[in-house]
């Protein structure tokens, strides 16, 4: 769920991260011979422009983090959750697909909808498995799979078009899946609708208007 307090740890994380990021890559650059005078030399050096990526990637996770936790409440969190509940898919209001599972009575009132603290009781558990799954994958991309280059100081082709192969193939394939099939089913969605309506003005059907 975004919040103001995770916008203001996102903007702090992006700029203290990149702070953080650059003053790493040129203090660990300044290490080598001929320092921070033979610029492009040191600073385009692997284990600089390594580190600077890292400290990045740990910094703005870490700081985002820390600020969005330290400064939400649990009244800043009921706003923000009314506020995104609000975002609703008109062709198929949530409140008519979970229904059943959150117990939901027919009142006519798309508007009433349960507490947060419905929401955390019944879906308790997905949202545990969506930590865990997350958390590990994550870990595994940022921290774990890019250690397994340094098995070997040095990688034969092979090993190294496997690498790169299945990095560039996960690459490609979230964000197909991210951008794409979002799209595909609103597509589909919206088409249903439409043939839907359609079937209904020549059946005669009139479909009442519910406030």
């Amino acid at each position: 769920m975004w919040s103001r307090t995770t916008g203001v740890g996102v903007s702090l994380g992006c700029v203290l991260g990149a702070v953080c990021s650059i003053s790493c890559w040129l203090i660990h650059a300044s290490t080598y011979p001929g320092g921070l005078s033979d610029f492009i030399a040191n600073t385009g050096r692997g284990l600089p422009m390594l580190t600077g990526n890292v400290i990045a990637i740990i910094a703005g996770g870490v700081i985002c983090s820390t600020v969005s936790f330290f400064t939400s409440t649990p009244e800043t969190d009921q706003v923000d959750w009314n506020e995104t509940r609000d975002i609703d898919n008109p062709l198929k209001p949530w409140t008519q697909i979970y229904k059943t599972e959150l117990n939901l009575k027919p009142t006519g009132r798309y508007h009433d909808r349960p507490s947060l603290e419905t929401f955390e009781e019944v879906y308790g558990q997905e949202k545990r498995i969506a930590w865990i799954l997350g958390g590990g994958i994550s870990f595994i991309m940022v921290f774990v799979w890019p250690l397994l280059m340094l098995e070997s100081v040095v990688q034969d082709q092979l090993r190294f078009l496997v690498w790169t192969g299945v990095s560039q193939a996960w690459t490609f394939g979230a964000t197909f899946y991210i951008i794409v099939v979002p799209f595909v089913e609103e597509v589909i969605e919206v088409y249903g609708q439409y043939k839907k309506k359609k079937e209904e003005n020549r059946a005669g059907v009139i479909t009442p208007f519910i406030n």
